[in-house]
């Protein structure tokens, strides 16, 4: 089974209660993500605020939040965290130098 792409965005809309449009770290790309029911009401996003979002492989620029419970129920998905993760540090310190 082929896992949905996860990307490190941040975001800069809040279009309704459950829909924000977030900008991808690293290639600038736009992603239209939703909460699911009960994230709407425990999670309150702001503008500027880093979040990961995983993508539909149909469509890259819609795109589901995931929260800290995702990551510790899923390997697959902590894995592709780390990754982004170890990626966003490579190019911090590139910015540095």
């Amino acid at each position: 089974m082929e896992q949905y792409p996860l990307r490190k965005a941040i975001v800069k809309e809040k279009l309704s209660v459950v829909e924000y449009l977030v900008e991808d770290i690293f290639d600038g790309s736009l992603v239209n993500m939703r909460l699911s029911g009960k994230q709407a009401m425990l999670f309150f996003l702001k503008v500027g605020e880093e979040v990961y979002v995983q993508c539909n492989l149909d469509d890259m620029s819609k795109g589901r939040f995931v929260n800290s419970y995702d990551f510790k129920y899923d390997r697959e998905l902590s894995n592709q965290q780390h990754t982004l993760d170890k990626k966003n540090e490579e190019m911090k310190n590139k910015e540095e130098e």
